[in-house]
């Protein structure tokens, strides 16, 4: 139950505030080197590619820490709750694209910067912003629908 706490809640301890830091640096480090690489001229450098492992196996270790240690119904929940799906899909395509080895894995580099939608979690205000709209999902779909409607009409 501690360690879950140390992983899940910065406030809890120290150890949590530094671990919390740890990986928001990380985050904010990598979405600089994801998008230093998209300039020709750092495009093959090879210290990105080294950073960059550097910073999935960060992410790897947390993420396998915070399910080894869920407390919670099922490990099941843990993986399809929606922050973890997250964490989840953006460490996911740099091992595709070393395991599988193809060229046209390119395409899943772009999925990276989700790792920016990681800061949500480490945020109290932009976690009650989510549940806002996740609660309110139905009136979205209804303004969609209003404002598809009102798009045809006036075009």
């Amino acid at each position: 139950r501690e360690i879950h706490l140390t992983l899940e809640n910065p406030d809890h301890s120290m150890l949590a505030w530094l671990i919390s830091m740890l990986i928001l640096l990380t985050i904010l480090a990598s979405t600089c080197v994801f998008v230093l690489e998209s300039f020709p001229e750092f495009a093959e450098n090879e210290r990105f590619e080294y950073y960059e492992m550097l910073a999935v196996v960060i992410f790897t270790v947390e993420y396998s820490l915070r399910f080894l240690f869920h407390i919670g119904s099922s490990h099941f929940t843990f993986v399809f709750s929606v922050f973890n799906m997250i964490d989840l899909l953006a460490i996911l395509p740099w091992y595709l694209e070393k395991v599988l080895a193809s060229s046209h894995l390119d395409a899943l580099r772009v999925l990276r910067i989700l790792r920016l939608f990681r800061l949500l979690r480490h945020s109290n205000d932009l976690k009650m912003f989510v549940t806002c709209i996740s609660r309110s999902l139905d009136s979205f779909k209804l303004l969609g629908l209003f404002l598809g409607f009102a798009i045809l009409i006036f075009s």
